[in-house]
């Protein structure tokens, strides 16, 4: 209390000095019409009035004594220094007495104190600094005595209060200080609520806004404090804050709002730490920046309330051993803040270290912060029923992690939360350890959040005495997404693979069951039980070309020597084949077909194309004909829905034979095809993708016969036939090339036999010179035996699975027209349309045959 005895002393000295405003003329400083006495002070001037208030407006003012704005008891003073205005004074004191009131406006001006300067002595006081206006004092206090109430305002880019030594806000009274929209204030020294029942309130806000102390801040000496930094506003000292000093004190440091209001921006602190006193200290976050960093340490005991916004602590508070509570939004520890904390809404997190941890009902544990990180508790951890630890679990292996010096305790209804920390994919049989306790580990977990990871791995808990476990495990089995055979069993040989393996990995964390069925088709490599089924309907093209050239040497009905048609030629032979010697012929075909999906196997589309060249002789006294022949022909295959293809390159041999009784016909064969085939399969869906290739060599062996019974009805020939063929498909092994949805497959024999009953029917024109056949055959074809081939295939490292291809049609009608052209009396050119309709089953084809006797 020494300066204020100090400034009583010295106001009352000069008492007889004092010139008393009077405005009788105005309200101009500088007229001496307005003082009583009458002059400009010199010394001292008392300002009790309003009306008007005091101005000085523009020019320079100065008193060797005291200004004193609000001195009588009951009187209320105003003072207004604009314009360029200054004043300087030894004292100045704003509301002096009790009941009275003072204001002073410093409006781009200055107010010069060289001594004291009071704001609120014993009544209410006020100043304003604002647009550019400056305040130099030595001393100053606001809200002196316990009847006081002061208030000083810094408004404004370039406003500025200059303090030497130290500034009080609340020495017995309310005192309260802003500094806003950039305003400046800048002293040696600070202290708020310095008295018992005082209270200093501070607010400093906006950007630019600042206060610099070149020693340091007391908040709450024996009084009470309330700090507020916001909006970007700033406090710097280098000796740090002292927080609620003595233990009569109050004190509240906030950045950002106050509890219990609503939330704003943050401002800063420029300290190295902040010291909780003997008294009731409190640091309230409570903003809306997403990432604030505070880097200042805490000492001694108080209190941390964080309650909105995200707040990063990076100091190193080892000598905090205070509360901190986490209410809501997210205090991130990565340094160090010992002591007790509780989390009650809200989440901790963070990469440093706490003392004793217990997050409540509503409050989350998630250390790292948007990544893995471990989180230290150097004490207990306890956590109870309704709150939340959350872990982020990577696919690489690593995971948020608790590290506990003593007992870490899981009440009933505590939740270990799981988060994926990426998409993955995980493997089955990872396992993350996300508590460790030094002394042990008591209760278990209600496990939350993402415990399933995909439509066949989930995460569990595990325990043992000291760690809490989550493994990734698989919780189904693959086969149990199957809805076909051939999904099924491609299911059942993944299943036989090491979980760990790429393929295993990519398959066991597939979303949905939709997903892992169309993987199955991918991987199944059914186009090569398919393409069986193709070589095995294909080997009709040889036993067609047989047959005809068969029929056309012995002049049966839909051929260019039927006798309506040779009949001249025939008149004195027994069989028209007797005219025949060595024949030379040649078959040129081309076809297209579809084996449709049978609801296992998917759609397969063919093309082929190739030519037979034969010669036969007559035998049998001529009653009969045996030859050979040879081909070549190419079919691509194309199996859309399972993104595989394929071609097989086939070298054909056989030999034929038949004879003729009467209207009786009899053709027999035997032949052999070598099929070198080459197959490619892209594979791709979630989480994986491969190209396999193979090349592989088959072979097809037929036997077949026909019986033909001749007929003729008037312009018109028929033949009733039947005929029958044995096919045997030999397919070798191989191995495909590529990734790890590459193939091995074992050699195997598919067997099928082809019955065909039909009609077939000619008749002869001529066109222009040309004699000229019109012939058609229609016919019902059924297959029986190995109607669906399969094949055996295997994955690398795993067991063997089944795959059936397209099935071949068990019924299906063969029609056939074409006509057959006369050249020379040694040459025949024929050219027909072949069609086979089944159930699921469609084949077109386009032939051409030349035949030349010698």
């Amino acid at each position: 209390m020494a300066i204020s005895a100090f400034a009583l002393a010295a106001t009352a000295t000069s008492a007889s000095a004092q010139s008393l405003w009077t405005g009788a003329i105005d309200n101009d400083w500088f007229k001496a019409g307005n003082w009583n006495p009458a002059g400009v002070p010199a010394d001292n001037a008392w300002i009790d009035k309003t009306g008007p208030n005091t101005v000085i407006d523009g020019g320079a003012a100065s008193v060797t004594g005291a200004v004193t704005v609000g001195h009588t008891a009951g009187s209320l003073g105003m003072l207004t220094i604009r314009n360029g205005g200054s004043l300087v004074s030894a004292n100045g004191y704003i509301g002096q007495e009790g009941a009275t009131a003072g204001i002073v406006t410093v409006d781009a001006a200055s107010w010069k104190v060289d001594s004291a300067f009071y704001v609120g002595m014993a009544g209410g006081g006020s100043v304003l600094v604002w647009n550019g206006g400056k305040l130099i004092t030595n001393y100053t206090n606001i809200a002196d005595q316990s009847t006081s109430s002061g208030s000083v305002v810094v408004d404004g880019v370039g406003s500025a209060w200059n303090n030497v030594q130290e500034i009080e806000v609340g020495r017995s009274g309310n005192g309260r200080l802003l500094i806003s929209n950039g305003g400046v204030v800048i002293s040696a020294g600070a202290r708020l609520g310095l008295n018992p029942d005082a209270e200093g309130i501070l607010t400093v806000d906006g950007i630019g806004s600042r206060w610099h102390n070149s020693q340091g801040f007391k908040f709450g000496d024996f009084g009470n404090a309330t700090v507020t930094i916001r909006n970007g506003g700033t406090i710097s000292a280098p000796l740090g804050i002292i927080l609620a000093e003595k233990a009569t004190s109050v004190a509240t440091l906030n950045f950002g709002a106050a509890a219990g209001d609503a939330p704003v921006a943050p401002g800063t602190v420029t300290v190295t730490a902040i010291k909780f006193g003997d008294g009731d200290g409190t640091i309230v976050f409570n903003h809306t920046s997403a990432a604030y960093s505070f880097s200042p340490l805490f000492i001694g005991q108080g209190r941390i309330d964080q309650m909105a916004g995200t707040t990063i602590l990076t100091g190193s508070s080892a000598g905090f051993s205070g509360l901190t509570n986490v209410s809501g939004g997210q205090l991130i520890v990565n340094g160090t803040l010992l002591g007790t904390t509780f989390v009650t809404g809200g989440v901790l997190g963070g990469t440093g270290t706490v003392g004793y941890l217990e997050p409540k009902i509503g409050g989350t544990v998630a250390p790292g912060n948007g990544s893995i990180g471990t989180l230290t508790v150097t004490n207990h951890y306890g956590q109870a029923p309704g709150s939340i630890y959350q872990v982020d679990l990577a696919s690489s292996g690593v995971s948020d992690r608790l590290v506990v010096g003593g007992i870490a305790q899981f009440l009933n209804g505590s939740m270990l939360q799981i988060a994926k920390a990426d998409s993955g994919p995980y493997v089955a049989g990872t396992r993350y350890t996300v508590v460790t306790a030094a002394t042990n580990i008591s209760g278990t977990y209600t496990l939350t959040g993402d415990t399933q990871i995909s439509a066949f791995l989930g995460f569990a808990a595990a325990y043992d005495n000291n760690n809490v476990y989550v493994d990734v495990l698989q919780t189904r089995s693959l086969t149990a997404a199957a809805q076909t055979a051939n999904q099924l069993n491609t299911a059942a040989g993944l299943g036989t693979l090491p979980a760990s393996g790429a393929l295993s990995t990519a398959i066991l964390n597939l979303p949905s069951d939709a997903a892992a069925r169309v993987a199955f088709d991918q991987l199944s490599g059914e186009v090569h039980a398919s393409i069986k089924s193709v070589l095995i309907s294909d080997s009709q093209f040889l036993r067609d070309a047989a047959f005809g050239r068969l029929r056309s040497a012995s002049g049966s009905p839909g051929t260019a020597m039927a006798p309506t048609v040779a009949q001249a030629e025939c008149e004195a032979a027994t069989s028209c084949a007797t005219m025949d010697r060595v024949t030379f012929w040649t078959r040129a075909f081309g076809s297209w077909g579809r084996w449709n999906s049978d609801g296992n196997a998917a759609t397969l589309w063919r093309d082929t194309g190739g030519f037979f060249l034969g010669a036969d002789i007559p035998v049998i006294e001529d009653r009969g004909r045996v030859g050979l022949l040879v081909g070549y022909s190419r079919s691509s295959f194309q199996v859309s829905d399972r993104n595989s293809s394929g071609t097989s390159d086939n070298f054909h041999l056989g030999f034929y034979g038949g004879t003729q009784w009467g209207d009786l016909a009899l053709r027999l064969g035997v032949a052999q095809t070598w099929h070198t085939l080459s197959t490619s399969r892209s594979i791709a869906f979630p989480g994986f993708t491969d190209t396999t290739k193979g090349n592989y060599t088959a072979g097809t062996t037929q036997v077949f016969g026909e019986l033909g019974y001749g007929l003729e009805m008037g312009w018109a020939s028929f033949e009733p036939f039947a005929n029958v063929g044995y096919v045997s498909l030999r397919t070798d092994g191989f191995s495909e090339t590529g990734g790890a949805a590459a193939l091995s497959s074992w050699g195997s024999v598919a067997n099928a036999t082809f019955t065909t009953l039909g009609m077939r029917a000619s008749t002869d024109f001529t066109l222009g010179n040309v004699n000229a056949v019109a012939k058609a055959s229609a016919g019902w074809r059924h297959a029986f035996g190995g109607t669906t081939p399969a094949a055996t295939f295997a994955f690398a490292g795993g067991g063997p699975f089944n795959v059936l291809g397209v099935p071949i049609a068990q019924d299906a009608a063969v029609i056939e027209a074409g006509f057959d052209f006369r050249l020379a009396p040694n040459a025949t050119l024929g050219i027909s349309y072949g069609g086979q309709f089944g159930s699921g089953t469609l084949d077109q084809s386009v032939r051409g045959n030349l035949s030349i006797k010698f």
